[in-house]
């Protein structure tokens, strides 16, 4: 019975990552990074890559066994913009790459 609960458990999170996996979607090239929100109406953010302060991972146990987390980018702008992406695959590696630019 408790495999049972587990193994449903584990589909539901699965299921649910999916579901922010194709909710939320980010592009990164050379200079910037876009944010496409929405299933049905879409909302488009962009940013510069220079301009980001600082970045950090966000994963509790679940997740790093999962291989996903959340972003917590840093804007340098003059509003003090902060940015969660979530839901992230390889965030680490995400993190690796926005870290060096």
């Amino acid at each position: 019975m408790a495999c049972l609960a587990l193994y449903g458990i584990g589909i539901f999170l699965l299921l649910f990552l999916e579901f922010l996996r194709c909710y939320e979607r980010y592009s990164i090239n050379d200079e910037n990074m876009v944010i496409e929100k929405g299933i049905l109406s879409k909302k488009r953010q962009a940013f510069k890559i220079a301009d980001i302060k600082s970045v950090h991972i966000e994963q509790n146990w679940i997740e790093r066994l999962l291989r996903v987390g959340a972003l917590w980018i840093s804007i340098g702008n003059a509003s003090g913009h902060q940015i969660v992406l979530k839901g992230i695959r390889n965030p680490v590696f995400v993190y690796d790459q926005l870290s060096k630019q």
